[in-house]
């Protein structure tokens, strides 16, 4: 049984990512901040036949996504992890963007990203296996 958890799994490519490996003999960790559509997410992911978790995660805060890193492992371990968790900055009417939404968008989807990956990376390597796929895009920075 694969054990993939996925960062940003509550819409766009993470969904998508999500229902593409749901299936039987598949164990998912849905990571998000949206727990509702994370939810619906995950339901459509059952159905498809995986045995799906959730976890609602704030990838800005790192000691608790090390935490939530460290006891999935425990119990599942993690044979794949895709770092996808972001958002897109920017400013609605294409001026330039504030400070503010410059730096959250630094925190998530940089900072972020280390928060998820780095810890895997520790326990993977101690195993000997596993495979981390970061995601990113033009649009987001």
């Amino acid at each position: 049984m694969t054990v993939t958890l996925i960062t940003g799994a509550s819409s766009g490519i993470g969904a998508a990512l999500a229902r593409r490996y749901a299936q039987a003999e598949a164990t998912l960790v849905l990571v998000a901040r949206d727990a509702a559509r994370l939810e619906a997410v995950a339901a459509e992911c059952r159905a498809l036949g995986a045995a799906v978790e959730t976890e609602r995660l704030d990838v800005r805060d790192r000691a608790a996504t090390r935490a939530v890193i460290a006891a999935v492992d425990a119990r599942h371990p993690l044979d794949r992890v895709i770092v996808n968790a972001a958002i897109n900055g920017g400013h609605p009417t294409g001026d330039l963007e504030t400070e503010e939404v410059a730096f959250e968008t630094i925190d998530i989807n940089l900072v972020g990203a280390m928060n998820v990956a780095l810890p895997a990376v520790t326990l993977m390597s101690a195993r000997g296996r596993g495979q981390i796929a970061l995601i990113s895009s033009l649009a987001a920075y």
